[in-house]
């Protein structure tokens, strides 16, 4: 998947949840695994990972990836 995305530069998710809620990590941790798996370690940064009230369009998560494009 490396191809021509050599490394993730940016891994953010945010999840909306109740006020109480305090696993957000727990929420995002399939997305980090998947990244870690197809990019290595070395290649992706710590995610950051935020509880919020609501999402647009009443998204339960959302994930937002940059990644860093190689020159052709």
């Amino acid at each position: 998947m490396c191809g021509i995305f050599p490394s993730l530069r940016r891994d953010a998710a945010r999840t909306a949840v109740l006020s109480d809620f305090r696993e957000q990590s727990k929420a995002a941790d399939g997305a980090s695994e998947l990244l870690l798996s197809n990019f290595g370690e070395a290649r992706v940064p710590p995610p950051i990972v935020l509880g919020v009230a609501s999402l647009p369009l009443a998204m339960p998560v959302e994930f937002e990836l940059v990644f860093e494009i190689e020159p052709s």
